[in-house]
Formats: C-alpha cells, structure tokens, sequence
C-alpha cells in the first residue's frame, strides 16, 4: 500500500464525515452478466484500470461469476481510480461513459481492451504526454468496442460527477486500494489478486452451504 495513498483516503474518509456524500441516482456498481439482485452471494469488485493488480485479478472474478451463475453470485464492478495512477480517472471515466450510452457488456469489453494495452496507460510511457493526448488514446481503445472515437471524446467530461460518487462511495466503504473485494458488505481482506477460483470457493461455498 502507498503511504500518501493511504493519507489521501484516510483525508477523504474524514472529510466526507465531515458532510453528506452525494447520493447516486441508482445503486453503485456495475453488474456483470445476468448477476440477480436477490443473489444471496453479492461481491463487490474495486477496480483500477490503471493498476496490475486488478488486471491480474479480473479475469479470475469472472471465472468466478461463471462458474456460480447469476442466481447464486452477483459480481458487482465499483470504479475507484488511485491518486497515484495519473491516467486511471480518465480511464474510469470511459467505463462509465460507455455503460451508460451502450450496457454493460459493451463497458466490460471495455475493460478488457484496456487491460490488453495496459502498459501504453502507465505513468512513465505517458509522462510526457498531454491531456488531451491521453483521451485521445482511451478513445481509441473505445473504438475497439464499437464505441464512436469523436462522441467519445465530447461526452466524456459528463461523467465527471458521476465518477466521483463511485470513488466517494468507496471511501465510505474504507476502500483504500485495489482491487478490493467485498462479499455481502463485508471486506475480504485476505484475499489476494492471485487466488485462484479454488481459494474463492473456499470462501463463498460454506456461504451458500449455510443458506441452502
């Protein structure tokens, strides 16, 4: 964890104590696949795009959605761009762009162009980039998708507000890096970016043996 990190969540965790959280039009998270609502296994996803460790864990969260069906297990994408990732705001801002204009599945194809072409997103290849420069770059990672570069590009700045919900939203849930993973409202803290569906189940599977 980096330490300025921390203090700029800890900062922000009591600032936001301090007055009311803005209060999102719908409830925080983007679904994936056919999740149910009244699944008795909801898990929250925190991503970065930006970070490697959330590109690691991704595709093994969505083996892990497949693998118990949306009846059983509802897995839930919460956007939480680190301070430190100078490109992962704009990035999530791209995510939320697309869910809203396209769906979801278009959004999550998103994603995973992005984490394809990662590397082309760290700070250091892109510090001597501008702005602008960079959008234009996540614009045409949208394109990959299906998404129109130049639409992109012009409504991109309307999902400013929105983002900082989500972000806020996650402090209020002591978010503080990523990924970060919740089962039914509660922080798995033990896990890892590297478990594996084996070490998932180990956690969800006495859950659904309890509720059945």
């Amino acid at each position: 964890m980096n330490a300025a990190v921390e203090l700029v969540v800890l900062f922000s965790v009591v600032s936001l104590g301090a007055s009311q959280v803005p209060v999102p039009k719908l409830p925080p998270g983007h679904t994936y696949g056919n999740g149910s609502s009244s699944a008795p296994i909801q898990l929250d996803f925190f991503i970065d795009l930006q970070c490697s460790d959330t590109k690691e864990a991704f595709p093994t969260l969505l083996q892990v959605a497949d693998y118990y069906g949306g009846k059983r297990l509802r897995l839930l994408f919460h956007s939480f761009p680190l301070p430190y990732h100078r490109n992962a705001y704009v990035l999530a801002q791209g995510a939320e762009l697309i869910a809203a204009k396209n769906n979801e599945a278009v959004a999550l194809a998103y994603m995973n162009a992005v984490f394809r072409v990662q590397d082309r997103f760290l700070n250091k290849p892109t510090e001597n980039k501008s702005a602008i420069a960079i959008i234009s770059d996540v614009a045409a990672v949208a394109r990959t998708v299906g998404v129109n570069p130049s639409q992109f590009i012009n409504e991109l700045a309307n999902y400013d507000s929105p983002l900082r919900t989500q972000w806020k939203y996650g402090c209020t849930r002591g978010v503080a890096q990523t990924p970060d993973f919740f089962i039914n409202g509660i922080q798995i803290v033990q896990a890892t970016p590297s478990w594996s569906l084996k070490d998932w189940k180990k956690i969800i599977d006495p859950l659904l043996t309890i509720l059945d």
